[in-house]
């Protein structure tokens, strides 16, 4: 896993315009006109960097009681998920119902007895 100091370090040694270049071409920045400074280009970069990395190594090594699944729509647009036995039932549940979320309302209840028989 990347050292984010060692990182802070090799990066500063580069020039303002060739951080600012990589931030926008590899990390996604946005200064939309603002000027930052070079620390907080090389902040964000090195944050990405350790995200990427960690999400990296969910997606490698998931964690125990995590199943990988593939959810495709009738579009064949595909979603991989990895869930845990409840979500799994919980996912499954709302198939199984066929709850359409674009046309459903949820709300949260707090003050409510339930009724259980």
């Amino acid at each position: 896993m990347l050292n984010p100091i060692d990182e802070m370090r090799r990066l500063s040694s580069l020039s303002y315009e060739h951080l600012l270049r990589a931030a926008i071409a590899n990390y996604g920045f946005c200064p939309d006109g603002k000027r930052f400074s070079k620390v907080e280009i090389i902040t964000y970069i090195v944050a990405i960097t350790t995200v990427r990395s960690q999400f990296a190594d969910m997606i490698a090594k998931p964690k125990d009681g995590l199943t990988k699944y593939r959810i495709t729509e009738r579009d064949d647009s595909e979603h991989y998920l990895m869930l845990t036995p409840e979500q799994e039932r919980f996912i499954k549940w709302n198939m199984d119902h066929c709850i359409d979320y674009n046309t459903a309302d949820v709300d949260i209840l707090e003050d409510i007895d339930w009724e259980t028989p």
